[in-house]
């Protein structure tokens, strides 16, 4: 990414909301 830390947190917040449609 361009902006890593953008890239990042918005990774992140991609990977927790599939973790938790995954856990339901």
């Amino acid at each position: 990414y361009g902006l890593s830390a953008f890239g990042l947190s918005a990774q992140l917040k991609i990977d927790t909301s599939e973790a938790r449609l995954l856990m339901e």
